[in-house]
């Protein structure tokens, strides 16, 4: 083994999520990640798994930020579809870069 610099930490945070009702039951779900880390990362993509009353998963989706290359300090946005889910009672968001 030889020693190495660290690598600079990346931090990414997910701002609110606004939903909007579409007229065939899906709704349409936008929001934000922002880049709190000290590098820039690259590929930044969000997750949302959408769950049951009882903690099942319903349903899953995945999409990539825009812009997918965030510099330190700044945000970029995301839009995702959720499927007609009536007994949807929670969701979760996650996320990812390079």
């Amino acid at each position: 083994m030889t020693s190495g610099p660290v690598p600079a930490a990346r931090s990414l945070t997910v701002g609110s999520i606004a939903g909007t009702a579409n007229a065939d039951g899906t709704v349409t779900e936008r929001g934000t990640v922002r880049n709190t880390g000290t590098t820039t990362v690259t590929s930044v993509a969000v997750a949302r798994t959408w769950y049951g009353k009882l903690g099942e998963i319903l349903d899953r989706g995945a999409v990539s930020a825009s812009p997918s290359t965030l510099g330190p300090g700044t945000s970029g946005t995301f839009t995702i579809l959720r499927p007609v889910l009536p007994t949807a009672q929670a969701a979760r968001t996650q996320h990812r870069a390079s």
